[in-house]
């Protein structure tokens, strides 16, 4: 069940019952889509309340017959048979497209495709995909993700789409979408827009003044529900009331670490019994190791906290289910849009809280993301777009999330709301004389009384027991091992 319950195939599945929320979404926009009032609607909702699910399940509905959508007695459901059935007259072979823009997610979800009868990998594109065709229908996967003529890797490839197209060389892939659909549902959430490339806030809103717009609001990933997002978003910008008591919740686990070391022990642990727990952090630090990463003996870390080293994520696409993913730390880039069990979150030494003005302060010479801020003068707006990264990344863990703060000031602000971890004594197992092996996998325990004999008394071995030791201490012993009796 634990295997199912990660995998990419079952997060993803379009055959998952939807929420009474998310049924009545596909109704509304079903019926948007009849009318033709609106050829753009935006679903928004925060991280978690089931956009691309809502996203695969409506492209799934859209790409098959009729005949083989249901499984039940079709007078039970009348309005809903008819609503579709009106659809599939207006679009019987309709030619869809989900737009995905981070590539990551985008391989992933091309994965999945293949994967789901009637859908096909080739129907998840990039933005750039729609330079080549139109659609009736485009979907469009982490809209805030769309990007505009700034800090981009290629001006080439995204020229060349803008001339296609006509657009001239200031379009927008907002405006791609736009031009080359004649329905475009956009799944949208403002607040995780994390660089200067993303469009801006106020250019979709001229979009979505003139468009049909839908709500989701219940939380369908943190088991901490609305309340959890809720304070996140209240701690992060600082309207948290003083006396308020740390979170606190029976289904959700939200601790602070003193010791990254602990944390980085607890992830691990988190990971061997659930899976999908993962260490994530600001771009506080250069990415050193990148240079050298088809290198396999390549020892160069790239994060070093109280002594203990740390590589960025080797694997840039699908990095979470990667193989050495649980000995890496990955960053907004490999995570947006991904499911976690626990998040580790480290928030690096570009972020720090000012006691006086009692507001998070950005470093922006810590900051290392040089296409996260290129271009920005306005140090506010650096700031925006890092309180949403770490934002972000704080609402990936399904069941936790733990957090470590390098700077002392904002560690320090975070302990009036967070819990902190406290680790638990280590545990003295004595071991059966039969499980002993002498200095290999135990070490020895004595007696007050045996240690008490006289000066060079022979100590005889039923004087000791024998004591296995937990993480992270180890059974060695530094010099040759005693003669007994």
């Amino acid at each position: 069940m634990k295997e199912i319950d990660n995998s990419d195939l079952f997060k993803y599945s379009p055959y998952k019952s939807l929420t009474n929320e998310q049924y009545e979404s596909v109704k509304e926009i079903i019926q948007t889509i009849l009318t033709g009032t609106y050829k753009s609607i935006f679903v928004k909702g925060s991280a978690g309340t089931g956009k691309t699910i809502l996203a695969i399940f409506l492209i799934k509905l859209l790409v098959t017959d009729i005949d083989n959508l249901f499984d039940y007695d079709e007078s039970e459901n009348p309005d809903e048979i008819n609503l579709i059935a009106a659809l599939k007259k207006k679009y019987p072979n309709p030619k869809v497209a989900l737009v995905v823009p981070m590539t990551s997610l985008r391989n992933t979800l091309k994965s999945v495709f293949k994967k789901i009868g009637g859908l096909k990998a080739d129907m998840v594109i990039g933005p750039n995909g729609l330079a080549k065709e139109s659609y009736d229908v485009v979907l469009v996967d982490e809209a805030h993700r769309l990007k505009r003529r700034v800090n981009l890797t290629g001006y080439g490839a995204y020229d060349a789409a803008n001339e296609k197209l006509g657009l001239g060389k200031q379009g927008t892939q907002l405006d791609w979408v736009l031009k080359q659909s004649k329905n475009h549902i956009l799944f949208y959430d403002p607040q995780q827009s994390i660089k200067p490339t993303d469009i801006p806030k106020a250019d979709f809103d001229k979009v979505v003044n003139q468009s049909q717009v839908i709500q989701l609001a219940s939380q369908m990933r943190v088991k901490g529900g609305n309340d959890y997002i809720s304070f996140v978003d209240k701690l992060l910008n600082v309207t948290l009331e003083s006396d308020v008591q740390p979170f606190s919740s029976n289904s959700y686990e939200l601790l602070l670490f003193d010791s990254i070391s602990d944390m980085r022990d607890l992830i691990q642990q988190k990971d061997v019994e659930h899976g999908l727990s993962r260490i994530i952090a600001g771009f506080s630090w250069p990415w050193v190791s990148q240079k050298e990463v088809t290198h396999k003996d390549y020892k160069e870390f790239d994060i070093q906290i109280q002594g203990v080293n740390f590589k960025w994520n080797t694997e840039a696409s699908n990095w979470i289910n990667s193989k050495n993913a649980s000995q890496e730390v990955g960053c907004i880039h490999t995570t947006q849009g991904y499911d976690l069990n626990y998040a580790a979150i480290i928030f690096g030494n570009e972020i720090t809280f000012d006691p006086v003005l009692k507001e998070i302060v950005i470093i922006p010479e810590n900051y290392h993301d040089k296409k996260g801020k290129g271009g920005i003068t306005d140090i506010s707006i650096m700031k925006s777009y890092i309180i949403n990264i770490y934002k972000t990344m704080m609402y990936r863990g399904i069941r936790g999330t733990f957090v470590y703060a390098c700077d002392e000031n904002l560690r320090n602000y975070l302990k009036q709301y967070i819990e902190s971890y406290i680790a638990e004594a280590t545990t003295i197992r004595k071991l059966p004389v039969e499980d002993v092996i002498p200095y290999e996998n135990a070490v020895p325990f004595y007696d007050i009384y045996a240690a008490a004999g006289a000066f060079s008394e022979l100590q005889i071995s039923e004087d000791i027991e024998w004591i296995k030791l937990e993480r992270p201490f180890k059974a060695s012993y530094p010099y040759e091992q005693p003669h007994i009796g």
